[in-house]
């Protein structure tokens, strides 16, 4: 009997095949490790940005009433974007009737909002929710699928 070297057809697509479906799961497995930390970078934007608010409050005692103020007075290099889009986070100046506060302020309050792409994370647990000075935070009660990270002071 002769025996021949190498790989049958058969065999080199069964091959193919579980190569490409383990690759498959992975792909998708990734794909959500990436929203995680694109939610992670978000969370920790806000923080910064709020931390920046603050100073900024304990200097002249109100909150701007856009956000070009905070990087204009050197509290942060540059706004933070939106890893997916680059887009800025929104931010309303509130004054002391709860509504956006003019240009020339004084705020007494903010809303910063991120809208993340895990729905149910931990954090929108603790967050604010509902129409806040235009802005809306998610909804009242919250539900498990709430996106929207909104903090103020």
């Amino acid at each position: 009997m002769k025996y021949s070297k190498g790989f049958t057809l058969i065999e080199l697509l069964v091959v193919i095949a579980i190569i490409g479906i383990l690759s498959s799961v992975v792909l998708a497995s990734m794909n959500s490790v990436r929203k995680k930390g694109r939610d992670t970078a978000r969370i920790s934007h806000v923080q910064q940005y709020r931390l920046a608010l603050e100073m900024v409050y304990d200097t002249f005692q109100t909150y701007p009433a856009d956000d070009d103020a905070v990087v204009d007075q050197g509290f942060i290099s540059a706004l933070p974007r939106d890893p997916s889009t680059n887009a800025l986070y929104q931010y309303v100046g509130i004054g002391s009737d709860g509504n956006p506060c003019p240009p020339a302020g004084p705020c007494t309050s903010y809303i910063l909002k991120a809208t993340l792409e895990t729905p149910g994370h931990t954090i929108v647990q603790a967050d604010k929710d509902g129409m806040i000075a235009g802005v809306n935070c998610g909804p009242i009660p919250q539900t498990v699928s709430e996106v929207e990270y909104c903090v103020a002071p």
